[in-house]
């Protein structure tokens, strides 16, 4: 998926770049960069799809467009034509559960990640007041 598709998305949405930035806690122009890219990851696609409460589906729907079979045809030039896999299935019937697992477990891992960073600024927070007590204890003395 490309970052210009990303950014349609969104823009159909009705959400200003702004605030979807705000929301995914990056700068305007950090999200800017990002739409910009020919290759969106797909962490960073989990991370928009949150800030949009939309389901990661919302932007794989349309691309089922892209997905075509080759078949070659009978003529005598055995030249290719493409059609479209099944026109009126969303995406979402066509991805493999392989791959929804993968999402899932990447969307875990990121919960994971924040999960620690948050205990890992609660500690530090714990260690400097301590720290405080400990220079305030020796001040006094």
């Amino acid at each position: 998926m490309t970052g210009e598709f990303l950014k349609e998305k969104i823009k159909s949405t009705g959400f200003q770049q702004v605030e979807v930035a705000s929301r995914l806690g990056i700068t305007p122009q950090s999200l800017e960069s990002k739409l910009k890219s020919k290759d969106i990851k797909v962490s960073f696609l989990l991370e928009v799809a949150r800030a949009l409460n939309k389901n990661i589906y919302f932007f794989l729907d349309e691309l089922q467009q892209q997905y075509y079979i080759k078949d070659y045809n009978n003529s005598s030039d055995n030249s290719m034509t493409s059609d479209p896999v099944i026109p009126d299935t969303p995406v979402s019937e066509m991805v493999s559960e392989e791959l929804v697992k993968k999402l899932d477990l990447a969307e875990n891992h990121i919960q994971v990640v924040t999960q620690a960073q948050t205990r890992t600024l609660l500690n530090q927070d714990e260690i400097l007041e301590k720290l405080d007590q400990i220079l305030l204890a020796t001040q006094k003395k």
